[in-house]
């Protein structure tokens, strides 16, 4: 049954993007690199206003919490460092995020590790390696936690942009197909 469905599935995309094909032109191209480029040369000035103007802001988001992001992970960074006697840059990426994680809700590392022997869990840190955290107090921990929070919303908001800049240009694509018929 699947296959059947995958089957006209690809057929009905097939067709749609044969109809597509024959309903583009250049504007649509240019409408597609650059959101209300094909619009402007469509003489449709209000509307490549508007696609312009959205492309400027989701860029300006796009950098802002790009920007944002890099200047939080630095600061969590150097946070720690300085509060919980930790070099985060030694760690590598793949261990950095669960590590991170744990140090927002852990004092210190042999407190989680405790933690971690009880619930007989085999995600423990070892003693000698370059993972050791002790918090100075409770405070900076939990500033470290919502250094780490805010990085994380900034990387969503990141990955939104991302999608809404694509999303914009196949508005505008679909615009000029629309205005040319």
């Amino acid at each position: 049954m699947k296959i059947k469905f995958y089957i006209f599935f690809l057929f009905m995309l097939s067709l749609c993007y044969t109809q597509l094909l024959q309903n583009t032109d250049i504007n649509s191209i240019k409408s597609l690199a650059i959101p209300g480029w094909g619009e402007l040369s469509l003489n449709e000035k209000q509307r490549s206003k508007v696609f312009f103007i959205a492309e400027s802001a989701l860029w300006f988001s796009y950098l802002t919490s790009y920007y944002s992001n890099n200047r939080y992970i630095d600061n969590y960074t150097s946070f720690a460092s300085h509060h919980a006697g930790v070099n985060l840059n030694n760690i590598s990426d793949n261990q950095l995020s669960l590590l991170i994680v744990h140090m927002s809700q852990y004092d210190n590392m042999g407190l989680y590790n405790e933690t971690m022997d009880r619930q007989h869990s085999q995600s423990e840190y070892p003693d000698n390696s370059g993972y050791n955290w002790d918090w100075d107090n409770d405070t900076n921990r939990n500033t470290f936690n919502d250094l780490r929070i805010k990085s994380s919303k900034m990387k969503k908001i990141n990955s939104f942009t991302i999608s809404a800049l694509i999303i914009n240009r196949l508005i505008s694509f679909f615009d000029i197909i629309y205005l040319n018929n």
